[in-house]
C-alpha cells in the first residue's frame, strides 16, 4: 500500500492570468470561501488512486505531501459570493488537463491556470 511510500513536500500556487484566484476575506475567513487543490494520482499501482486535498490561500499558496508519482491537478474555486465553483468545473477532477509529475520536493511549483485551457 501507499502508506510505506515517502511523502514529498509540494509547496506551491495556483495562479489564473498570473494573480491569485479572488476570495473574499471575511468569507474565507468563515471558510465559506476557498481555493480547493485535489491531486490525484493516476499512475497508482493496484488500481489504488491515490489522493490528497489543500487549500490555497488569498495569495494562491497551498503545501500538500505526496508520495511519488504522476498526478492529475484539479481546481475548484468557491468565492463565497456566487454560489458553485467559478471556474465552472473547468478543472474538476473528471476534466482538469493539469498534469504534474512528483519525482521529490518541490519548494516553488506554480499552476497557471491560463495555460490549460
Amino acid at each position: 500500500s501507499y502508506k510505506t511510500e515517502p511523502e514529498f513536500k509540494i509547496s506551491g500556487k495556483i495562479l489564473r492570468g498570473g494573480n491569485p484566484l479572488p476570495l473574499d476575506p471575511v468569507m474565507a475567513a468563515a471558510k465559506a470561501a476557498s481555493v480547493n487543490i485535489k491531486f490525484v494520482r493516476t499512475d497508482g499501482s493496484g488500481g489504488a488512486d491515490h489522493s490528497e486535498s489543500a487549500f490555497a490561500d488569498e495569495s494562491g499558496a497551498f503545501t500538500i505531501k505526496l508520495p511519488k508519482g504522476t498526478y492529475r491537478v484539479s481546481v475548484a474555486h468557491m468565492n463565497g459570493r456566487q454560489p458553485g465553483d467559478n471556474l465552472q468545473g473547468k478543472f474538476g477532477e473528471r476534466k482538469s488537463k493539469i498534469e504534474k509529475e512528483i519525482t521529490g520536493e518541490m519548494p516553488e511549483l506554480v499552476i497557471e491556470l491560463d495555460d490549460y485551457k
